[in-house]
C-alpha cells in the first residue's frame, strides 16, 4: 500500500465520494469504447 497512489477528484456535486468515483469510472469505460470504435472504423482521421 505504500507504493500506491491517490486519486483526487474535484467536483461541485453534493454526492457521496463513492458515487462520484463510480461515475468517474463509468466515464473512463465509455471513453475506452469510443477510442476502440474510432480505431476499428478508422474514424480517428479528419476527412473533408
Amino acid at each position: 500500500m505504500k507504493r500506491t497512489g491517490k486519486i483526487m477528484i474535484l467536483s461541485n456535486m453534493d454526492s457521496e465520494p463513492k458515487e462520484i468515483f463510480y461515475l468517474f469510472k463509468k466515464r473512463e469505460n465509455i471513453e475506452k469504447m469510443f477510442d476502440t470504435y474510432k480505431t476499428v472504423l478508422n474514424a480517428d482521421k479528419v476527412y473533408l
